[in-house]
């Protein structure tokens, strides 16, 4: 018999595996119709940054590729999309004093910036932060005798002050510390008779004094060695009743004294030889009940005391006679709602009656007609979510309303605007999971539960699974073993069956 390139004595066929694997892992090996086919491995990742070769042992090798160029003024690197990429270092060190360049077999180079202005009146410095700085010189060299200058070619210089006022009145010098003086020369020629002063063109300068003090109530002259001296003349009248003086402008006066003493109290009157005298008012209202007296610029009547010291008494007196009477006061002001009573030093007292029933469920009120009287209050708190009551000790009551209904699966709440008396709302808890492959329960004693879903659907002849969207899932099984030799199927209950096919054999 010759089957399929071999011969047996046999019944059956025998089909062996031609072997065309070469070794080699750069080749995909494969049978076509009996012959060996070797084909080139691509090893091409797809990647610019790797460089893509094959081993013959060990297949494909992609080594990464360094991009380096060379060049130390760019950054290299390699994007997986694009390859090698160069980009130019950015040398900026932030600092305003270099000046920065970049050398490509070196790298960064930063040089100190000059900040030479070539002036001689500035130093000049940089700053780290703003750059070139140039600040003025000082020229000031201490001497208040000089003025001190700078010229941009010679630098500092320094000009001797001139201190000449063309005062003819000072002496002018300089002083190197404080600057220049001006001192005032001294005119005075030690003669009282002269009035010394001094002219800024001519110097000093000496004029006779005059001796008028511009006044009519003196003689003026002046006398060698002391001066102008003045002596006052003599006004007086000789009247005692005249004030006697004088007048700067005016000379001499006499004017009649004013004999008033400001005192309602005295009759005042004048005598030409002793002068000014006051006689005391006399002051009568012709009432036994006043005693009479004269101050403040007024009669003054003051009534007898008749005053008991008792302030529960209306006290008076008798003008005929002068004696003093005591009459009881009336203190009741005719309110229910005041206890009346009278203190011998206070007097009348009218004190708020106190109207309380203690208890703090009432409001106390008194009416001035018929006294206390009591009002219950409201304790209305308009919250449908408090029970509302009134303790007498403490009042206004508010508890807080239980709406527990001992049930885990809703959820309680209390809205205090309802119109009903009870505001308890009563909501389902959130139950479903969203999850396909569990029974979603609740109980109002344990809570919720979320129970597996059973996707078992008793066929061994698919795979039984749950998806959280889409719930169970029961997919065939594959019951190809590979080998045509076999006739493959699966059974509901066993699973898979591959049963070997009947092989037919034809002798030759």
């Amino acid at each position: 018999d010759k089957v399929a390139g071999n011969c047996y004595s046999s019944r059956f066929c025998v089909h062996t595996q031609i072997d065309c694997d070469d070794g080699d892992a750069c080749t995909t090996d494969s049978c076509d119709n009996g012959v060996c086919k070797h084909d080139l491995v691509d090893c091409d990742d797809g990647v610019s940054c790797t460089v893509d070769s094959c081993h013959a042992k060990v297949g494909c090798q992609h080594a990464i590729d360094s991009c380096c160029d060379d060049n130390y003024c760019t950054l290299d690197v390699c994007d997986p999309e694009t390859g090698c990429q160069h980009t130019d270092n950015d040398c900026d060190d932030y600092n305003p004093c270099t000046d920065d360049e970049c050398v490509p077999s070196k790298g960064c180079i930063h040089k100190a910036t000059c900040c030479c202005d070539e002036n001689e009146c500035t130093v000049d410095e940089c700053d780290a932060e703003t750059g070139c700085v140039h600040k003025e010189v000082d020229c000031d060299d201490g001497n208040a005798c000089t003025d001190d200058e700078c010229d941009p070619e010679k630098g500092c210089l320094h000009w001797r002050v001139c201190c000449d006022d063309n005062d003819a009145c000072t002496t002018d010098y300089c002083v190197v510390d404080s600057g220049c003086f001006h001192d005032i020369i001294d005119c005075n020629d030690d003669d009282e008779c002269t009035d010394d002063s001094c002219d800024s063109v001519k110097g000093c300068v000496h004029e006779d004094v005059k001796c008028d003090d511009y006044s009519k109530c003196s003689t003026d002259y002046c006398m060698p060695g002391f001066g102008c001296t003045s002596e006052l003349i003599d006004c007086d009248d000789g009247d005692a009743c005249t004030d006697d003086g004088c007048d700067e402008e005016e000379g001499c006066y006499n004017t009649p004294y004013d004999c008033d003493d400001g005192d309602y109290c005295t009759i005042d009157d004048c005598d030409c030889s002793s002068g000014c005298y006051n006689t005391p008012r006399k002051c009568d209202d012709y009432d036994l009940c006043t005693i009479d007296s004269c101050a403040n610029d007024e009669c003054q009547y003051t009534p007898v005391e008749c005053d008991d010291y008792d302030a529960c008494t209306i006290d008076d007196c008798d003008e005929s006679t002068g004696s003093c009477s005591y009459e009881d006061v009336d203190c009741d002001d005719y309110d229910e709602c005041t206890d009346d009573s009278c203190d011998s030093e206070e007097g009348c007292t009218n004190e708020t009656t106190v109207c309380d029933d203690y208890s703090e469920c009432t409001k106390d009120l008194c009416d001035s007609e018929y006294g206390c009287y009591f009002v219950t209050i409201d304790c209305d708190d308009d919250n449908a979510c408090t029970d509302d009551d009134c303790d007498d000790e403490i009042g206004c009551v508010h508890r807080d309303i239980d709406c527990d209904d001992f049930n885990v699966c809703t959820n309680e709440e209390c809205d205090e605007n309802a119109e009903c008396d009870n505001g308890c709302t009563y909501t389902l808890v959130e139950v479903d999971d969203y999850d396909a492959c569990t029974i979603d329960e609740c109980d109002k004693e344990t809570g919720v539960t979320h129970t597996d879903v059973d996707c078992d659907d008793d066929d061994e002849c698919t795979k039984d699974s749950c998806d959280p969207e889409e719930g169970c899932v029961n997919d065939l099984i594959d019951c190809d073993d590979n080998n045509e030799c076999t006739e493959d199927s699966c059974d509901p209950e066993e699973g898979c069956v591959n049963d070997p096919y009947p092989v037919l054999c034809v002798d030759t």
